[in-house]
């Protein structure tokens, strides 16, 4: 018998200041803190048949803490080259990410706290009221999720042993994007190509180990490396309904060394969006995002392609103000999806991955000034809310 006893407790603290010194020239600066602590609580019991009854089993039972904080600032200035009809802004951004996993049942502590900046450029030609050309250079953060991080053996049979990696460090990403944008007829339509490199890239790993068991974990093992073009488009079909369809075309490169293997793969990658909007109203609206991945690969295999699907309704009050929104994600428990590995010495690997579903999440935010926000660098404070297997 299997018990999950699994709190979490997420939080959001935000403040933005904004100054603008003319229609061309605007600052904006603001700190954000997001919190998160959760609370793990795998319960095993086992059947007696001698005694009839049930008992906890410390072979699969464990206990853990994880607080997975982040307190970040930025500032951007933003203005415009007239001689060059150029609009530019300069952004950097700071976060600390303050990470201790308390694995309660193996009595030891895992802490990662480390700084990391951000740096981002926006340039944007406008070509005439239609068209424009962008191009930015972007650095993002991807943090594991407590999953891959949980240190205490999984053994979920006498050949294969699953075990986290506590010292899992967050990917650094790398963004250079050229984007054009047109409307046609109350058509949006944007071209975009990319290169994005990935620091520090964790997969999962697969190893026999001295006494022949498969061991299973998670480590940075590879840089990984894209380049693609995104194609969207966006349209309103009638007053209170809007479709947004995407297509996403790149081809991957992965390289990496576990123990004294070296690995490299390349790979050419599909996947799309389709997202559709019902306004009830001016202050009420619903989402429907259906996502699709194709094939992928990995460093030591490749991933089965993955759907996904999340709903999403959102209320605004006190004249926009105060803004609720309720988000329910993997609702039909579509993002499952099956894991190939090559784990070397002959043995493959089929593993089956379920996230847990459904997963709600309702989301309060109150703006002291209702501006429009201009800046893209003070929302980019990236919490990895990835819900384990």
């Amino acid at each position: 018998d299997y018990d999950n006893r699994t709190t979490r407790n997420d939080g959001r603290i935000k403040l933005n200041y904004y100054y603008k010194f003319n229609d061309k020239s605007k600052f904006e600066s603001g700190i954000q803190v997001n919190l998160a602590y959760r609370n793990f609580n795998y319960l095993f019991k086992t059947f007696n048949w001698n005694t009839n009854q049930w008992f906890n089993d410390p072979t699969y039972t464990n206990k853990f803490d994880f607080r997975n904080n982040v307190y970040a600032a930025f500032a951007t200035y933003s203005n415009s080259l007239e001689a060059l009809e150029l609009d530019y802004q300069l952004g950097l951004r700071a976060e600390q990410t303050d990470r201790l996993l308390q694995q309660i049942t193996l009595n030891k502590d895992y802490a990662y706290n480390r700084v990391h900046l951000f740096p981002s450029i926006n340039l944007l030609k406008k070509i005439d009221l239609a068209q424009q050309l962008q191009f930015s250079y972007s650095r993002r953060i991807n943090r594991p999720f407590e999953g891959a991080l949980n240190p205490f053996p999984n053994y979920s049979d006498s050949y294969a042993l699953a075990i986290g990696n506590p010292d899992l460090k967050p990917e650094l990403i790398n963004s250079f994007e050229l984007n054009y944008q047109n409307t046609i007829g109350g058509v949006f339509l944007s071209a975009q190509t990319y290169y994005r490199n990935t620091e520090n890239t964790f997969q999962q790993t697969a190893l026999i180990g001295p006494d022949g068991r498969l061991n299973l974990s998670f480590g940075n093992i590879a840089k990984t490396y894209s380049l693609g073009s995104e194609l969207s488009a966006g349209f309103s079909l009638a007053q209170w309904f809007r479709l947004d369809p995407a297509l996403n075309l790149y081809k991957t490169h992965l390289e990496g060394k576990l123990k004294d293997n070296s690995y490299e793969q390349n790979g050419f990658v599909w996947s799309g969006r389709l997202r559709s909007t019902l306004y009830f109203s001016p202050e009420t609206r619903f989402q429907v995002s259906l996502f699709y991945t194709a094939k992928q690969k990995i460093l030591q295999g490749e991933i089965d392609p993955v759907v996904n699907l999340t709903l999403s309704l959102r209320q605004e009050l006190l004249d926009k103000k105060l803004i609720v929104t309720a988000t329910a994600q993997n609702l039909f428990n579509t993002g499952r999806f099956k894991l190939f590995t090559d784990a070397g010495n002959g043995t493959l690997l089929y593993l089956t991955a379920n996230p847990e579903a459904p997963v709600f999440n309702i989301t309060l935010s109150y703006n002291f000034n209702n501006f429009k926000n201009t800046s893209k660098v003070n929302d980019r404070v990236d919490v990895n809310l990835n819900t384990g297997f």
